[in-house]
């Protein structure tokens, strides 16, 4: 008589379901970790809605200067770090360098409040990316920060002045190092009238 083992059906069906289940919380774990996973250097950067020429504006509309800071005459950037996520919004906001009398709050709480970003993209698919961006406090102008109606109408990139019509779009927004806004009088006290409606000054990373 033949000692041939014959495997049990029901255990077979059930080493199977395990194998299935097993692979299916491995697609998992490696789905929730690239959904975690946060890139410095991707493919597409993240984008402002409408790019840097909205942001500039943004920033000049939405900066409210701390009553502290301008009495007590502080100026400066604070140098803020955030996660431009999957679905572009904003998180991790955070201060790398910052001034002090309330400007690191509100820089915090301007960024907080962005609306959605493009997201960054690496191969194709949309991933979360830190973006380092610093917020200048100037006090060099005539008016608070937040009563900008129009973009400035003088653009400078590392001491140049670009032609009329410049479009920021065509800065890659990682090689920024500092972005300062001033406008009113002052500005038009350096650059003349072609500064009546303010000027950014941008300089690069060398």
């Amino acid at each position: 008589m033949s000692n041939t083992y014959m495997p049990n059906y029901h255990a077979l069906r059930w080493i199977t379901f395990m194998l299935q289940v097993v692979a299916l919380l491995f697609t998992a774990s490696q789905t929730l970790a690239q959904e975690r996973e946060i890139f410095t250097v991707v493919e597409k950067t993240p984008r402002f809605p409408g790019g840097m020429q909205n942001l500039v504006p943004y920033l000049s509309q939405t900066i409210r200067y701390p009553a502290e800071a301008r009495q007590n005459g502080v100026e400066g950037k604070v140098f803020v770090s955030f996660v431009v996520n999957m679905d572009g919004s904003i998180s991790d906001v955070t201060v790398l360098k910052g001034l002090g009398y309330g400007t690191d709050e509100e820089a915090v709480r301007v960024v907080s409040n962005m609306p959605k970003w493009e997201p960054g993209t690496q191969r194709g698919r949309p991933v979360n990316v830190k973006y380092n961006l610093p917020i200048a406090f100037s006090l060099g102008h005539d008016r608070p920060s937040g009563q900008l109606s129009t973009p400035p109408s003088l653009v400078i990139v590392d001491g140049k002045e670009m032609t009329q019509g410049f479009d920021l779009k065509t800065l890659n927004p990682n090689r920024i190092e500092k972005m300062e806004i001033f406008r009113g009088e002052s500005a038009k006290a350096v650059y003349g009238e072609k500064a009546r409606d303010g000027v950014v000054v941008i300089t690069t990373k060398k």
